[in-house]
């Protein structure tokens, strides 16, 4: 996948920070849930290009340890998520 430009950056973020106040009023609903950002999704310990919202949680869980209803959708409000532990 090619390296996006600075300015292709630039309008992704902006578009997400435009859609954080309904994430956030989505996500702090969820048990465990201390924050939620915008940022770079990190995998590996690796930043990506993907702007996602950063959902900070106070530790994280194996799937099977949670409730459905307190699973962290892979796309709130049409942005991706990356859950990270405190």
């Amino acid at each position: 996948m090619p390296e996006k430009t600075k300015e292709q950056f630039e309008v992704e973020i902006r578009r997400a920070k435009a859609k954080l106040a309904d994430a956030r009023g989505k996500l702090l609903r969820i048990p465990g849930v201390l924050d939620v950002r915008v940022g770079l999704k990190e995998t590996g310990g690796k930043a990506t290009q993907e702007v996602v919202f950063q959902v900070y949680v106070d530790r994280k869980r194996p799937l099977a340890e949670l409730a459905s209803a307190d699973r962290i959708s892979t796309e709130v409000v049409g942005v991706g998520t990356d859950v990270v532990g405190r």
